[in-house]
């Protein structure tokens, strides 16, 4: 990933992620729209893959390390979790 980063440059690869994650937006709204179409689960797993390629360069770039990431995976899924509980009660 160093390699590619070095190569391309920040600014490029950075531009990429953006792009990338616009592509997994459409993706994921076309296999709602057509749920049992498999050329379109297939895209929304693909462009997955460029999402978390471009993750991994991004760590890299912005200097981030894995146990940052998971602290705040931690912090969000423990919120989830509360508004979780909260909902069920008011339902």
């Amino acid at each position: 990933m160093k390699n590619i980063i070095d190569f391309y440059g920040v600014y490029p690869q950075a531009r990429i992620a953006m792009e990338e994650c616009a592509e997994l937006i459409q993706a994921i709204s076309k296999c709602l729209r057509y749920p049992k179409d498999k050329k379109r689960k297939d895209n929304l797993i693909e462009e997955m893959a460029d999402v978390l390629i471009c993750i991994e360069q991004l760590k890299i770039m912005f200097d981030i390390s894995e146990k940052e990431i998971q602290e705040w995976i931690f912090k969000k899924e423990k919120r989830v979790f509360e508004r979780l509980r909260e909902d069920k009660k008011n339902v």
